[in-house]
């Protein structure tokens, strides 16, 4: 947590010539001229004056600014990570006022992809390698042989890094860490705020920590007694989805969505829109699967291109086939069967947010208007007898 921050904010103040935040000083110059490395950025004399070079992994001040609003455009799905945008200056020439989970995200994510074209190959590639390092290094699974290969490339990034930036760049803080699980910080961090939040007396702060521990204590206690309402500890997730499967016999009626914006009324007039939404649904519904696999097996005697007759001629036989089912009274069709093969009205509903499994998703025209874009889907399919992901927006 810590190192990270350290790590970020020293690239990004060295890069950026951050005054007061680089470690490409005048001290650090001169400690290359003590060692006898890096020639070319040595302080030379102009006059009665020294000028220190400009060095290769410093940007420029148009530079600057463009990766300033490439950080002011970047969007990041919902709860992902902060508003990262509100860390630049108002001139748009600094990054300013990061926090611990900000440096996080900018080590990990934005910095490998915001530097390429603005820095030489080598430098982009030891901070991309860096940040792929603590990306794994904080993934939620760690493998042994992992990290047994993390533990070999190191070394080798330190040395690329070290063959960029001066001697100054490595402080104390420099280094590549551990396994995060045992030694995150986040939920001490966490955990001392609740105790500083705990203290009422000033002039009795042990005291007041345990009064209040226990009265939390007790409450929790009895809140687990109280279903009927929403507690501290029972607390709704913030997107929460809707289900309700149980109440009907086939699972698609049951869709779990919850839609978290208003609605309009649109006509479905394109036949091929129609038909494709059509087979998604009953594609996807698990009591329409097994008559996909009968209609599936009859084309398989009279057509070659299974696939495309399947998605294009089910929706017809499945209606017909469950019709006929019906006028002999079949027990097997029940009324929301009998439903699911009718077409549906033409006329649908239209919303521009929704909630599904606890992911919030948005249309593209929503996400122009905030600072998230939710509006990224994808779902798998099956395409020339394989299954694979189609996205879309």
């Amino acid at each position: 947590m810590h190192i990270e921050k350290n790590i970020c904010e020293n690239l990004i103040g060295t890069i950026h010539n951050m005054e007061g935040k680089t470690k490409d000083t005048l001290n650090a110059r001169l400690d290359l001229q003590d060692l006898k490395i890096k020639e070319e950025l040595h302080l030379r004399k102009d006059g009665n004056s020294y000028e220190m070079p400009r060095a290769r992994y410093t940007l420029s001040k148009e530079q600057v600014v463009a990766f300033c609003q490439f950080l002011r455009e970047l969007k990041f799905p919902d709860g992902f990570a902060s508003n990262i945008s509100r860390c630049t200056s108002a001139d748009g020439t600094k990054v300013q006022g990061l926090k611990t989970h900000d440096c996080h995200i900018i080590l990990q994510r934005i910095l490998p992809a915001g530097m390429r074209g603005f820095l030489d190959s080598d430098i982009y590639e030891a901070i991309a390698e860096l940040g792929k390092y603590f990306r794994e290094l904080c993934s939620k699974t760690l493998n042994r042989d992992v990290l047994a290969e993390m533990k070999k490339e190191i070394p080798v990034i330190f040395c690329k890094l070290e063959k960029i930036f001066p001697p100054a760049f490595f402080d104390v803080m420099q280094y590549g860490g551990c396994p995060v699980q045992y030694g995150w910080m986040y939920p001490v961090e966490r955990t001392l705020y609740t105790l500083k939040r705990y203290v009422r007396n000033m002039a009795r702060p042990e005291g007041s920590i345990a009064e209040a521990y226990i009265a939390d204590e007790c409450l929790t206690f009895c809140s687990k007694y109280m279903d009927d309402f929403e507690t501290i500890s029972y607390q709704k997730p913030r997107n929460v989805g809707y289900s309700d499967e149980e109440a009907y016999g086939v699972d698609v009626f049951g869709h779990g969505v919850n839609f978290t914006s208003g609605y309009e009324y649109k006509y479905v007039y394109d036949k091929k829109v129609f038909d494709q939404m059509m087979w998604y649904v009953l594609n996807n519904c698990g009591q329409a699967q097994k008559y996909i696999k009968m209609f599936r097996d009859e084309l398989k005697k009279r057509v070659p291109n299974i696939d495309k007759e399947l998605q294009k001629e089910f929706q017809t036989w499945f209606k017909n086939y469950i019709m006929r089912l019906r006028d002999v009274h079949s027990e097997e069709i029940d009324e929301d069967l009998f439903s699911l093969a009718c077409e549906p009205d033409r006329r649908v509903r239209k919303y521009s947010s929704c909630i599904v499994n606890g992911i919030r998703y948005s249309t593209v025209d929503r996400d122009s208007s905030k600072r998230t874009q939710n509006s990224g889907v994808m779902a798998e399919g099956e395409h020339a007898s394989k299954v694979i992901d189609f996205y879309g927006t």
